[in-house]
């Protein structure tokens, strides 16, 4: 028995010697935090876990020492995150001393008032504006939480932006956000202004949080000069007013089709619905505003009869690219046919069909098959299905580490919409697939909380199923009309509502070109985040807290994210290779997730308990699906679903890739006056990534 024993420790010791060994070498600077002296950084609360950082402000220029005479020259991006070591007052004048670093290395000085504290990674950025209104911004939190308790809430947050547009801030209000003012929704980094998150409670109302953020813009001075907008062909043409600009905003539309036995009347009136798009955008000369695309999708074909029969998992009839107008897709839509044999389940491979329509990283797709979705600016995917989607765990999937979750993920991401197109058969109602079915499309339709763009249609019911379909290219093509007049489109005066099921299409599709419209108007123009210091606000609208009014991301350098993809990638190695089980994989997944919203700086060895978990669980208003479980919520999935969460973890860890090549990385290196571009360091610029992007 103590031979057993010694046997057990020893084996016990060479992996826990294993596992140092290969987070030192993916951490070479483990050693150093170790050997880390007393004299680190100032922590928020003596004996505490969280240090002390400061975010730097515009203008703001490192010294070294507490005196403005001892400049180094040195001007550190805009944003930047700094270590605080010490504090001093000269002359009037408080200083900070810090260091980009845990250790101290180049410590210098910066003067206090050009940076704020931040204790966390989290940034709201202004959500789509949709059916919100303007956003308000107050002193203090009781005034913010005093209007949601108002029982004429509407009236009074009416009137409240009246007086602030005429100059006049009453009841607290500091400052507001002008509809379509900044972008429309436009990503943080996209529209130069950060808006970190300092403090948060809650508030009377359920569900709605107050937040004291600061609102900074990158670039001091006045807003930079519209640019130039750009054609399919290349041509760069001036934006001389708002209404030539209209012109210009392109749509990108991709149907994702379920091509199975079922499926032929379906197809053939889709085929009727873009025939009827390309006649009316062809009378208008307007074929080149509007692309279109198509990907089929079936199922596994890995026995027969489906092997020799099935001809295709998914296949690519017409790539999303600029100018791609609905002509082309006609020429090819004669050679989409429903299946000559059913496939080996109900539910089909729609998660494949949406993967490739979203480019993933890992496609199976050719250079000349991939969809080209930078060059639109609205986006729309229209899945139609009589189906539901093979979960992510099915080994016959193509894309098995991928759910609707991921997809949604990525879609939000990408700014594209999807709309789920559910046909109810009553094949599907007898075999109870309407059920799970439909629990999948909602989520997938869910428009980043502000509405649902699930669809379902009887299947017998074609005539109304004809009717939806062209009721959303409809409102499309008579968007593109007004705009090529240089007429804009009004927020819509009727509120949408919250049942997917009794909103029309054609006014969801209104909503999302509306947000596309000020977000482009946005862009051209210049706009810019309103400018305050500290505020508290509300996250979803005051006068309708049912719809978000700003969403939550996590602040990383180019370098973090890379840290975060290796980090994961060795906890997931090490679970692969049974150096820890599955509750210690789970509890490392959310120590990494949580130390990267907090402060992606520290050593994932600073979580070595439940109980420091939940004390950085407390600092975060908001959480990833992750972050809200607790052990006993892994314990009881189940190892199928615990799989197929970790497989989600991988497949973010190839979105992390993805997104670490993508331009939504943006260089806060100050300009030098006469320079007409930044030339910082790739690894330092930063991005807004979706809390949906992390694990």
């Amino acid at each position: 028995m103590t031979m057993i024993r010694s046997a057990l420790v020893h084996l016990a010791l060479a992996h826990l010697a294993l596992a140092l060994f290969v987070i030192a070498l993916l951490s070479p600077e483990i050693a150093r935090a170790q050997s880390a002296t007393a004299g680190g950084p100032l922590t928020e609360i003596e004996g505490s876990d969280f240090y002390q950082r400061v975010l730097t402000l515009p203008g703001a220029e490192l010294h070294r020492s507490p005196d403005t005479a001892t400049t180094t020259g040195r001007r550190p991006p805009v944003f930047s995150v700094y270590y605080v070591y010490g504090h001093s007052q000269v002359r009037g004048q408080n200083w900070v001393e810090v260091a980009d670093n845990i250790y101290g290395d180049g410590r210098a000085w910066l003067p206090a008032e050009l940076t704020v504290p931040w204790s966390t990674m989290l940034v709201m950025e202004y959500a789509p504006v949709g059916q919100r209104g303007p956003l308000l911004f107050f002193d203090e939190s009781e005034a913010v939480d005093a209007v949601l308790q108002a029982r004429n809430r509407e009236r009074i947050v009416n009137n409240l932006i009246e007086a602030a547009r005429q100059g006049r801030g009453e009841d607290g209000v500091l400052s507001f956000e002008e509809t379509g003012g900044v972008v429309g929704g436009a990503r943080a980094t996209e529209a130069g202004y950060l808006m970190p998150v300092l403090n948060f409670q809650r508030s009377s109302q359920l569900g709605v949080r107050l937040l004291k953020v600061a609102s900074l813009n990158r670039d001091a001075g006045p807003p930079p000069p519209p640019p130039s907008v750009k054609t399919c062909d290349g041509t760069l043409i001036p934006t001389r007013d708002e209404r030539a600009a209209l012109r210009h905003i392109r749509t990108g539309i991709v149907f994702v089709v379920d091509t199975t036995i079922s499926m032929g009347p379906y197809i053939e009136r889709l085929r009727e619905a873009v025939q009827i798009a390309h006649d009316e955008l062809k009378a208008a000369g307007l074929l080149d505003r509007t692309s279109f695309g198509l990907i089929a999708y079936r199922n596994d074909m890995s026995r027969e009869p489906q092997k020799s029969q099935l001809e295709y998992v998914t296949r690519v009839f017409q790539p999303l690219t600029c100018g791609a107008e609905p002509g082309r897709l006609l020429d090819r839509m004669g050679a989409v046919k429903p299946a000559r044999v059913s496939t080996r389940s109900f539910s089909e491979d729609a998660i494949a069909g949406l993967y490739e329509a979203l480019g993933g990283q890992n496609a199976d797709l050719g250079p000349a098959e991939r969809m080209v979705w930078e060059d639109a600016d609205a986006r729309f995917i229209f899945l139609i299905t009589d189906a539901g989607a093979l979960p992510a765990g099915d080994p016959q999937s193509k894309y098995p580490g991928v759910d609707l979750a991921a997809i949604h993920a990525d879609a939000t991401g990408k700014d594209v919409t999807i709309f789920p197109i559910h046909l109810i058969s009553k094949e599907a109602q007898a075999r109870n697939n309407v059920g799970p079915a439909t629990e999948q499309y909602r989520l997938l339709a869910m428009d980043q909380g502000q509405t649902n763009n699930y669809k379902s249609v009887a299947a017998d019911d074609v005539e109304m199923y004809d009717r939806i379909i062209r009721e959303a290219i409809g409102e499309v093509i008579t968007t593109v009309k007004k705009w090529e007049r240089g007429e804009k489109l009004t927020q819509l005066s009727v509120p949408l509502n919250p049942d997917p099921e009794t909103q029309p299409i054609g006014d969801l599709i209104v909503n999302k070109m509306f947000n596309v419209q000020q977000r482009f108007l946005g862009r051209v123009q210049g706009g810019r985040a309103p400018q305050f210091f500290e505020a508290w606000a509300a996250d979803q609208d005051l006068a309708h807290p049912d719809r978000m009014a700003l969403r939550a991301s996590v602040f990383l350098t180019r370098n973090q994210l890379n840290a975060l993809g290796q980090r994961l990638e060795a906890v997931l190695r090490d679970a692969k290779a049974a150096y820890t089980d599955q509750r210690t994989a789970f509890q490392d997944m959310q120590s990494v997730t949580a130390i990267t919203a907090v402060d992606p700086n520290l050593d994932t060895r600073s979580i070595d308990s439940q109980d420091k978990l939940q004390a950085f669980l407390e600092r975060l208003p908001y959480k990833t699906r992750l972050l809200t479980m607790r052990p006993k919520d892994w314990r009881t999935l189940g190892a199928l679903r615990q799989l197929t969460l970790i497989g989600d973890i991988e497949y973010k860890l190839n979105a992390y890739r993805e997104l670490s090549a993508s331009d939504c990385w943006i260089d806060m290196t100050p300009r030098i006056p006469g320079q007409t571009s930044r030339r910082g360091d790739p690894g330092l610029e930063v991005c807004a990534v979706s809390l949906e992007r992390l694990p």
